[in-house]
């Protein structure tokens, strides 16, 4: 039999065809490699600088012309106030005392009402002499109404002014011995050159009789 032979010369053809095929291969032209593209540089132009303009020239506020201020006015003297009625209101009496110590006043017509002296507790008092004096007060104006001390409520036990030299410059109503109405002022507390204590008061009584 001729069987091997045969198989022989088909395993050679094989062979030498697949080694024709590796040859052709091998010998192919190899493709040409393409080359990337080139990136293309695009130049951005830069933003245009919007010119700064100039700083404006400052202007100068001058400064405000300072006002002299005036000189002080001569300071004006008050003198002591002066008792004055009220119009159609008749003054039974009126004057203005400068006590001392020991002193008294008639403020009408009767008998003495009011003194200046020194309690045993040595302070300066302005007391009733009569039994039916009394003050009310103080008052922060002078002269007061007719109408203030008339109906001003009156206590019998308020008879007596003491340390009076807090009371300068205020005004008190009182009813006299008599019963007429009348009104006083502080006008002054003060001493003297040789050590005398003076008290110095205004004073008006109307022709009034104060209803009791």
């Amino acid at each position: 039999m001729h069987f091997p032979v045969v198989f022989h010369l088909t395993r050679l053809r094989w062979w030498g065809g697949a080694l024709l095929l590796l040859f052709a291969a091998g010998c192919a032209p190899r493709p040409t490699p393409t080359p990337p593209p080139t990136a293309t540089m695009t130049a951005t132009p830069l933003p245009t600088t919007t010119p700064i303009p100039p700083t404006a020239t400052p202007t100068v506020t001058p400064s405000p012309t300072a006002t002299p201020i005036p000189p002080s006015a001569t300071p004006t003297l008050t003198p002591s106030p002066t008792a004055t009625a009220t119009p159609g209101t008749p003054i039974f009496r009126q004057g203005k005392i400068d006590f001392v110590f020991g002193k008294t006043i008639n403020l009408d017509n009767g008998s003495k009402d009011i003194a200046y002296h020194r309690s045993g507790s040595q302070v300066d008092e302005l007391r009733h002499v009569g039994f039916h004096v009394a003050f009310y007060g103080p008052l922060y104006f002078w002269p007061p109404d007719i109408a203030d001390c008339y109906n001003a409520h009156y206590d019998p036990a308020n008879n007596a002014l003491l340390n009076l030299s807090r009371y300068v410059g205020l005004s008190f109503c009182y009813y006299t011995n008599e019963g007429r109405v009348g009104a006083l002022h502080i006008d002054a507390d003060y001493v003297d050159g040789s050590g005398q204590r003076h008290l110095v008061i205004t004073f008006m009584t109307w022709a009034v009789f104060l209803k009791k």
